[in-house]
């Protein structure tokens, strides 16, 4: 999982894309537009991930995402929709959970 941004002609254009490996490819398969730029919040990716677990079997797959998702709410949430993840950390940023 990451956000993209980007400027098309005038517009700027933000996108949060979850995507699945295959080999040493990633695929999209599922994104939703962010009507701004920065980071996403804890309520668009419940959203959006809720909405890819309703079309896609995504058991027994891990979420790898980058470390502006170190936030203990959406760790809970991952770990109740049994998700495993690995969220790269700076160091000295390891949370217990």
């Amino acid at each position: 999982m990451d956000g993209t941004s980007w400027k098309i002609g005038e517009s700027d254009v933000h996108y949060l894309v979850l995507s699945i490996l295959v080999d040493s490819v990633a695929i999209s398969i599922y994104w939703v537009q962010l009507e701004k730029l920065g980071s996403s919040s804890q309520l668009e990716r419940k959203v959006m991930f809720d909405k890819a677990l309703s079309l896609f079997d995504l058991s027994g797959m891990k979420l790898f995402a980058d470390r502006e998702y170190i936030i203990t709410e959406w760790f809970k949430y991952l770990k109740i929709n049994k998700i495993q993840f690995v969220i790269l950390m700076r160091f000295g940023d390891m949370k217990q959970m």
